[in-house]
């Protein structure tokens, strides 16, 4: 550390932690010497912990890949063998523990680092092994829940003293929560809109929608610009599908239905999913005039595109007649008042530059 020997310690690093794997492959067997086995591994860690954060110079600067690759390869390794140790039956309980005190180890060791991209990296660090602590411990459903809240506290914190890193740390809890939530969660509640796949979408669009919002108030820069649009289309799929997946329980047939039964289920499924998009992008054009946000009328004549589309490639042939014309009759209705709203708009802004001229 005194005389910047860098290399040297990231050697020292590489090699200590081959050596300690040599040995437990050997000799750390079915949890034996448990406790002398984990001084040695908070050992190891500590010492090269304390190398990669204090022995970088904030005035000089020098060379300061070598610190960082340290810190990184460290926090890996370490992660690994705290992970490799506590697998066993007995100590598994405290398995997600013990990561999340290495993620309070990081994120005190912030505190006493001098160089802002190294206290930074420190507290990444101790995001991601929360974040992993979190799946951990909890299991399907509450790990989604979790990621949520841990996504909501730390965009607050972000947002509310403007730190990038934790609004990108925000971000990526709730990309992993929502990712989980369609992917790899399967819920399957007998009543709509009370359950708890509805509770999670809704805290999932209730953080992107919050997201969204502040993206667009500050649109400082092109990132929160793209930010403010990506969190809007997000947003706009997340509760269409949501409402999909709770009108599909409250529309089903029931276990027992015949085949006449799921048929008029679907058929009425296929007609409730229409009105569902021409409704939303009938609510998202009026908030786009009436907040004149040119971007949610665009939005909104994508969904009702995709919509008209819908209706004249399915509707107008699988939908009972009854269905077709009150489909056909709310599109119409719909395009009218987007028409008229839009010639409205473009006749004000007409008036205006007339008045300028």
């Amino acid at each position: 550390m005194r005389r910047g020997w860098y290399p040297l310690a990231l050697t020292a690093l590489i090699g200590t932690t081959g050596y300690y794997l040599a040995w437990s492959f050997k000799f750390h067997r079915g949890g034996t010497a448990f406790e002398i086995t984990l001084f040695f591994v908070l050992l190891f860690f500590a010492i090269f912990l304390a190398t990669a954060d204090l022995s970088c110079d904030s005035e000089t600067g020098r060379r300061r890949l070598w610190p960082t690759a340290i810190l990184v390869v460290n926090a890996v390794f370490s992660f690994a063998e705290i992970y490799d140790l506590f697998s066993d039956a007995s100590h598994r309980w405290f398995q997600p523990w013990m990561v999340l005190l290495l993620a309070v180890v990081y994120l005190s060791a912030s505190r006493q680092v001098r160089w802002t991209a190294l206290r930074l990296l420190n507290i990444a660090i101790a995001l991601g092994l929360t974040t992993i602590a979190i799946a951990l411990e909890l299991h399907t459903h509450f790990i989604t829940l979790a990621w949520l809240i841990e996504s909501a506290v730390l965009l607050s914190i972000g947002i509310t003293n403007r730190q990038r890193l934790f609004q990108i740390g925000g971000i990526l809890a709730l990309a992993l929560a929502v990712v989980r939530l369609l992917v790899i969660d399967q819920l399957y509640p007998a009543l709509p809109f009370w359950n708890l796949r509805a509770l999670l979408f809704l805290i999932a669009i209730a953080i992107t929608g919050t997201v969204a919002h502040h993206a667009r108030v500050r649109r400082a820069s092109r990132a929160e610009e793209i930010a403010w649009y990506v969190a809007s289309v997000a947003v706009t799929l997340l509760t269409l599908y949501a409402l999909d997946r709770e009108i599909s329980v409250a529309l089903s047939p029931g276990p027992d239905a015949s085949g006449n039964a799921l048929r008029t289920s679907m058929l009425t499924l296929n007609f409730a999913r229409s009105a569902l998009w021409m409704a939303y992008g009938a609510a998202a054009m009026a908030i786009g005039f009436l907040r004149r946000i040119p971007f949610y009328r665009y939005l909104a004549l994508a969904l009702l595109a995709i919509t008209i589309c819908k209706v004249f490639a399915y509707d107008i042939v699988e939908l009972d007649p009854g269905y077709r014309v009150i489909s056909f009759i709310a599109l119409g209705i719909i395009l009218l008042a987007v028409s008229y709203g839009y010639q409205k708009d473009w006749l004000k802004t007409l008036r205006q530059a007339e008045v300028k001229d």
